[in-house]
């Protein structure tokens, strides 16, 4: 039954086992608790919905909500972790994480972005983000989504050290681009046309997947079957580097378009001196082994980054 809120205590997790999966923990709440074992301790039931899921870590801190029924029994209700500033999601513990509540026992740090290695990992004061505690977070500002992972490392030995990857972070962007984004392509006219023209096209919405490795992986590829419904991890990484070992390298365009316009052109072109004998060789010939040379011989015709199965 409802009832009324009693008081509301910053307070220390020390259990977060939970045999029914309803998110249940336990926070010690002062003074009600100091003389309870663990036991004896009720659980609190957490006011984030099942939709968003977090649950605290054991030392974290909570806000516990004491509130009494009707019926007069008693209900306690929690909101937390509480994290105290944007370097310490992968953990703050309790003692630590009301820096900024009055009468704390220690300051807050000094801001994480006043650091330039962390430049491009905070959200801006618009932006909607849902956060990992590590190194991935989906972030949604006014006109795109970004869900990325490694764009912002974590020091493995202090956690609230973190930086900026400028090398290999991984991440999917989809953008609507407010006005349009103007794209330039150059149009080789032909058939009673002469020279290049420039056409320009306005662009109103890109998704851009960058990674160091890209694989586009079917379910029910009939070529090459990888296992993608690993319980734990989806796909686990021996069966990455098996796809990157053995999935289908995706050809440049430019490149496939080069080769097998040589091999039209030398088609069209070629000649016999007389039935039965090789063609000529000219009108074509030497430019397709060329592209051979440059395309197939030397392996410059595949992509090493994106592969598919």
């Amino acid at each position: 039954m409802l009832g009324k809120i009693e008081c509301v205590r910053y307070c220390p997790v020390i259990s977060i086992d939970d045999e029914t999966d309803s998110g249940l923990i336990k926070a010690r709440l002062h003074p009600y608790d100091d003389d309870k074992t663990i036991n004896e301790i009720p659980y609190a039931f957490p006011l984030l919905p099942k939709m968003f899921y977090v649950k605290p870590r054991l030392l974290e801190g909570v806000f516990v909500f004491l509130a009494i029924t009707n019926d007069g029994n008693s209900q306690r209700y929690y909101i937390g972790p509480v994290v105290s500033q944007e370097n310490k999601l992968y953990m703050d513990k309790y003692l630590y994480a009301d820096s900024f509540m009055n009468g704390a026992v220690s300051d807050p740090d000094i801001a994480p972005h006043t650091k330039p290695e962390v430049d491009g990992i905070l959200p801006s004061s618009g932006d909607v983000m849902v956060r990992g505690r590590k190194n991935a977070d989906i972030q949604i500002t006014e006109d795109d989504v970004r869900i990325r992972s490694g764009v912002k490392i974590v020091n493995e030995m202090n956690h609230q050290d973190m930086e900026f990857n400028e090398n290999d972070p991984a991440y999917i962007k989809l953008k609507y681009h407010t006005g349009g984004l103007i794209e330039k392509t150059i149009n080789n006219v032909s058939y009673g046309g002469s020279g290049n023209v420039e056409v320009e096209n306005q662009v109103n919405s890109t998704a851009t997947i960058v990674a160091d490795k890209i694989n586009l992986l079917s379910n029910n590829s009939e070529e090459k079957e990888f296992v993608t419904t690993d319980r734990t991890d989806l796909i686990t990484d021996k069966e990455l580097q098996r796809a990157i070992k053995e999935a289908y390298k995706l050809p440049y365009g430019e490149k496939l378009v080069e080769i097998l316009s040589a091999i039209i052109d030398a088609f069209i072109k070629h000649t016999h001196p007389y039935p039965m004998m090789p063609p000529c060789a000219a009108n074509g010939i030497p430019e397709l082994e060329l592209k051979k040379t440059e395309l197939l011989d030397n392996k410059k015709l595949l992509s090493d980054t994106v592969r598919i199965n």
